[in-house]
């Protein structure tokens, strides 16, 4: 990290910032199905709904202008949350490619800067394969490492997006997630 220009640290900040605002985009779609579901599966319920009758700052009265309503909110949020992960994709892979770019710089630098005695002495050949091969073996483990943070962050945000609605199923989830888990690895260990 220490290597890295300004610009850089500045993207990745940013990078930073995406993340989080990619979570809440999702918890955010997650959260508007709820209150859908719920209206399509009952209508009359739906109104009755301490949900949607709290956060929905105009009146309402009958169930088809709260269909039209939910239906266009989970429209833009499912949307704005799609964009929101594409574009952190490309960020990903843009900024992965930059990084690329200025570790191959700075090493490529560091080599011809140096005396011509320093620079004789080592070989040119192993001298390329740094820079080729092992930036873009960094640079393609930056690229996992940003993928896993976009995606943990998501995981997290939609988990506690759906612990605030309902607590008792995702941890029922949970703990049937974790035996299966358990019952699947128990089985691929003893066929390895």
């Amino acid at each position: 990290f220490s290597l890295l220009s300004k610009r850089r640290k500045k993207e990745i900040y940013f990078f930073i910032i995406l993340i989080i605002l990619n979570g809440i985009s999702e918890s955010l779609s997650i959260s508007t199905i709820i209150p859908f579901l719920t209206l399509i599966i009952s209508k009359d319920e739906a109104l009755d709904l301490e949900i949607i009758t709290r956060y929905i700052p105009f009146e309402i009265s009958s169930s088809s202008q709260l269909l039209f309503f939910l239906t266009s909110l989970f429209i833009i949020f499912i949307l704005f949350s799609t964009f929101f992960r594409i574009f952190n994709s490309w960020y990903i892979l843009r900024l992965s490619a930059k990084i690329d770019i200025e570790l191959s710089n700075i090493l490529f630098k560091k080599n011809i800067y140096q005396s011509y005695k320093d620079y004789i002495s080592k070989s040119s050949s192993k001298i390329i394969s740094l820079i080729t091969e092992k930036v873009a073996a960094c640079s393609s483990a930056l690229n996992s490492l940003f993928t896993i943070l976009l995606s943990s962050t998501v995981a997290i945000s939609i988990i506690i997006a759906l612990l605030l609605f309902n607590w008792k199923i995702v941890a029922i989830s949970f703990i049937f997630i974790y035996f299966y888990y358990l019952l699947v690895s128990k089985k691929v260990k003893k066929i390895l």
